[in-house]
């Protein structure tokens, strides 16, 4: 799934892409500055695959985050623990990305705050980009992205 459209609203585009190599996430996200040029850009990646996790890839990931305006790594400790992988932490992810500002978060309530706070409080429209092989453990998408959950 390249670029997959899921909700379009009065300031609002989200789409779900595949991308999950470091060079398909960055071309992904200059494929959609470009199409969205005056939109705020908030970019969401997860790290699901095994190589993504593995702490010897990581470093593959940098600057791959930095045309976004806000950066979200997200990535969960359960899936690691399913794979067998060794623990990461926040500190390591943010290191390897090197991008600025990058929000990393490990835990999905919070990632659905952040992406509702990024929606909620801006002037300018917003383009959601949800980047992952996986599926951000289960998130409904369009419930963060609604009037009702960003009011809560």
């Amino acid at each position: 799934r390249r670029l997959e459209k899921i909700l379009e609203k009065d300031n609002l585009v989200a789409f779900r892409d595949f991308a999950h190599a470091p060079s398909k996430l960055k071309a992904t996200l200059d494929a959609v500055r470009e199409a969205y040029p005056t939109h705020k850009l908030v970019a969401c990646f997860e790290l699901h695959t095994y190589s993504s996790l593995s702490e010897k890839f990581l470093k593959e990931y940098a600057g791959s985050m930095n045309s976004a305006d806000e950066a979200v790594v997200y990535f969960s400790h359960h899936a690691l623990q399913l794979k067998g992988l060794p623990p990461l932490s926040k500190d390591e992810v943010y290191q390897h990305f090197g991008t600025d500002g990058m929000t990393v978060i490990d835990n999905k309530t919070e990632l659905k705050e952040a992406v509702a706070k990024y929606i909620n409080n801006t002037h300018q429209p917003v383009c959601l980009l949800l980047m992952s092989s996986g599926t951000f453990d289960g998130i409904d998408w369009n419930s963060v992205c609604s009037q009702e959950e960003l009011n809560k």
